[in-house]
């Protein structure tokens, strides 16, 4: 007699490839929320340069950082994110404050840094949306490969006929 785990892990077996589809096709649908001007944008950046601040260094050396205050806007695309839709976070207001490596003079990376950080966010609330596509598109596909109509669209395999003499 099988253990349930036995039993668990031979239906995954058996799914796999539907498995694989919706795995595939979430990540797809994540690389397309993130894409700027696609899933989201950017309405409003503003940073304010603050005080540097100044820190131990590695031996001798003082390192020198800057901070920054900020505050972000982001509006998320109600198709690619329904849930922060539905919860009233279509539109994302942020103040922030970070501090910048002391090369980073207008503070790009930290502006990248929050706007990641906000987006990230989104994503995983969600992540059970995204799932749930994903899930029925292949459903959808798998059952329209199932059809007559579809099998009669698609070519027939070529087989190689050995029969000749």
């Amino acid at each position: 007699m099988l253990k349930p785990s036995e039993n668990k892990m031979k239906l995954a077996y058996r799914h796999r490839k539907e498995i694989y589809a919706i795995a595939l096709f979430t990540f797809a649908l994540i690389v397309i929320a993130c894409v700027p001007g696609t899933g989201y944008n950017v309405v409003n950046l503003e940073l304010t340069q603050g005080s540097p601040i100044s820190g131990g260094g590695v031996g001798d050396g003082r390192t020198v950082n800057r901070l920054y205050y900020g505050y972000l806007q982001v509006q998320f695309n109600p198709a690619l994110y329904p849930i922060s839709f539905l919860m009233g976070n279509e539109n994302v207001f942020r103040k922030f404050r970070g501090a910048a490596e002391f090369w980073d003079y207008g503070g790009e990376q930290l502006k990248e840094a929050v706007t990641l950080g906000t987006l990230c966010t989104e994503v995983v609330r969600n992540l059970p949306y995204f799932i749930a596509a994903s899930f029925l598109a292949t459903l959808l596909g798998m059952r329209l490969a199932k059809t007559s109509t579809f099998k009669r669209i698609m070519p027939k395999p070529r087989t190689q006929d050995t029969s000749y003499t």
